[in-house]
């Protein structure tokens, strides 16, 4: 083998070196670009899920869905896991859109005083169990966008709403809703009793659900107190 020859090869195989190298470098380079795009959609994920948890928990604490319905796969659990606001029914749930120009009120038929009393109790077991003070305007206004003034999302636990953050943290780490059914159960059981014992006196019965913030309030106080004398006739007949 001559040279020239000699010096062919040495071309060939630098070119073929060459043609390699650029092969493997161009391979690294997919490969970390791929793994840099699954470890992008992994954090965006995670992020999704933990916007889907949040709600979840906020749901959870204000009585609008139980553990057993945080399924992402779940049609109620999926609901759920967004912005709904406060005075949408259950039946309105899975059609429902938000829509910012859209008026949703409150069914008067369900809650005649214009609140869920659900939340309004809890509100009162919360305040007898910590003695922290959440009123049910605050909750209405926390509930009444699903954005911040900067555009982002509302979420409770973003720094910007530190009452309703305790709220739902006390709720949803302590797994309060059967506390809470107990002691809706305590108040429906002394508002039974009291009708039972002045129906006599023309004391109307109605279901816990129709009864004003001010009866409510009572029935607290006399759960709380043994010796608070109850009277929800004087409070029915001023129009409470």
């Amino acid at each position: 083998m001559n040279r020239l020859q000699k010096k062919y090869f040495v071309i060939i195989g630098l070119i073929i070196l060459s043609i390699g190298a650029v092969s493997i470098f161009i391979g690294v380079r997919v490969h970390e670009q791929r793994q840099e795009e699954a470890r992008l959609e992994a954090i965006r994920q995670a992020e999704e899920q933990e916007i889907i948890d949040t709600y979840h928990r906020l749901h959870y604490a204000f009585g609008f869905l139980i553990e057993e319905q945080m399924r992402p796969n779940d049609e109620l659990g999926e609901v759920h896991g967004r912005y709904r606001p406060l005075r949408v029914e259950a039946y309105l749930l899975f059609d429902f859109e938000y829509d910012p120009d859209l008026e949703i009120e409150i069914d008067l038929e369900r809650f005649p005083h214009g609140i869920d009393i659900g939340i309004y109790i809890a509100l009162r077991l919360y305040y007898k169990s910590t003695g922290n003070y959440l009123s049910y305007g605050l909750v209405e206004d926390y509930f009444s966008t699903k954005f911040e003034p900067d555009g982002s999302l509302r979420l409770y636990n973003n720094g910007n709403h530190p009452e309703i953050e305790d709220f739902v943290t006390w709720m949803w780490e302590g797994r309060r809703r059967q506390e809470f059914l107990s002691y809706r159960e305590s108040l429906e059981r002394i508002h039974r009793d009291y009708f039972f014992k002045h129906r006599d006196q023309g004391f109307i019965n109605q279901m816990i659900s129709h009864l004003s913030p001010q009866m409510i309030d009572a029935l607290v106080r006399a759960e709380a107190d043994p010796n608070y004398i109850l009277d929800l006739t004087s409070l029915q007949q001023a129009g409470y």
